[in-house]
C-alpha cells in the first residue's frame, strides 16, 4: 500500500460551510520509509503542516494543521481498478466540525 500512496493526488474537500473546494495532497517518503504529507486548499481555509503520519494497512492517520488548529485526519486509500484510479476518502476533525474529502491520484 506503501507504494499507493506515493504520488500526487487532487480532488475537493467539503467545508464546515459544506462548500466543495479544491484539494490537493502530495505524498512522499523519506529515506527511512516515513510518510510526508502536504496538503493544499483554496481559500479562505488555510491549511498548514502535517504531522505524526502513521499508515495502518490501507488507512492513514495524521495531524493537520487547519487554519491554525489541530485537526485528527483519516483517510482510506483504495489501490487502482481497471476503470478507476487510485483513490484516497476521509476527513479531518476539527473542533468546528468535520472536514471531508475525496481523491484520485494524478498521473505522472
Amino acid at each position: 500500500m506503501h507504494g499507493v500512496l506515493v504520488g500526487n493526488w487532487t480532488g475537493t474537500s467539503s467545508s464546515l460551510e459544506g462548500v466543495a473546494r479544491k484539494l490537493d495532497v502530495a505524498v512522499a517518503s523519506d529515506k527511512r520509509g516515513n510518510v510526508k504529507l502536504k496538503m493544499k486548499a483554496e481559500q479562505p481555509i488555510r491549511i498548514g503542516a502535517s504531522s505524526s503520519v502513521a499508515l495502518e494497512g490501507n488507512t492513514l492517520h495524521w495531524t493537520q494543521l487547519v487554519s491554525g488548529a489541530p485537526c485528527k485526519a483519516t483517510a482510506v486509500v483504495s489501490a487502482a481498478a481497471p476503470l478507476f484510479p487510485e483513490t484516497m476518502k476521509g476527513s479531518m476533525a476539527c473542533e468546528n466540525g468535520e472536514i471531508t474529502f475525496a481523491l484520485q491520484k494524478t498521473k505522472g
